[in-house]
């Protein structure tokens, strides 16, 4: 096991179109609006935590997003903080503690993390590192043949015998998380092995990071230009 965890959660403008392209492909990956994380030692003290908005500027938020967590351009044109500021926030921690990283749904987390690193031009250095899926842990716990996993308001009702009052908040969702992560390690429900097979369903993870498109597509311009000039003046 690592000797730090970082719990992670994330609040966005959308869902990714196709899991599938790489993170720079234009209007597939979605815009991070709130990223909140807490860094644990391994006897499982808290060391630090973040939790930042992020202001946004040309992004359009999905209507469906917004009805879950609320945000929308006025209170992030307030409240929020640079995106470079916060993505170079996130890195130096993940320089600094070499973390195991946890959330619920930590795939996305991770898918988006990783698109806005490729924006801001911040090293990629989560890619290095081990995921910890709380929800796909929550399979053993399913009673109801009809789910594949719990959510997490579901999941944490299931351990603790109580609703969380608030979701859709990322700090509040990496506070609940991070209950059920040391919930889950205390059973013994956690070792390097587990860790070590989640990371075989991840099947993204391994894909190529940050593939020169805006290279190709310059490429490809150039080449018609020279065809069309070709067919139009060529004898």
């Amino acid at each position: 096991m690592k000797d730090f965890y970082l719990v992670v959660d994330s609040e966005t403008s959308g869902l990714p179109k196709k899991w599938d392209l790489p993170y720079s492909a234009p209007n597939n990956w979605p815009y991070i609006l709130q990223l909140a994380w807490i860094i644990f030692n391994k006897n499982g003290e808290e060391i630090k935590r973040e939790n930042h908005y992020i202001n946004i500027k040309n992004v359009k938020i999905s209507k469906a997003s917004q009805n879950v967590h609320h945000l929308d351009y006025n209170f992030l044109t307030l409240n929020g903080k640079d995106r470079l500021e916060v993505m170079t926030r996130f890195a130096t921690d993940l320089e600094t503690y070499h973390p195991l990283i946890i959330g619920h749904f930590v795939e996305l987390d991770f898918n988006l993390i990783c698109a806005e690193f490729y924006r801001e031009n911040i090293k990629n250095c989560i890619n290095e590192l081990p995921l910890y899926c709380t929800m796909m842990a929550s399979k053993s716990y399913i009673k109801n043949p009809s789910l594949k996993y719990l959510k997490l308001n579901r999941f944490y009702k299931t351990l603790f015998n109580k609703r969380p009052e608030i979701l859709h908040d990322a700090i509040v969702d990496a506070e609940l998380t991070s209950e059920i992560f040391f919930h889950l390690l205390k059973k013994n429900e956690i070792d390097d092995d587990i860790i070590e097979h989640q990371q075989t369903l991840f099947h993204i993870k391994n894909k190529k990071i940050n593939p020169n498109f805006k290279l190709i597509g310059l490429v490809l311009i150039v080449i018609l230009t020279i065809l069309i000039s070709y067919l139009a003046y060529g004898k």
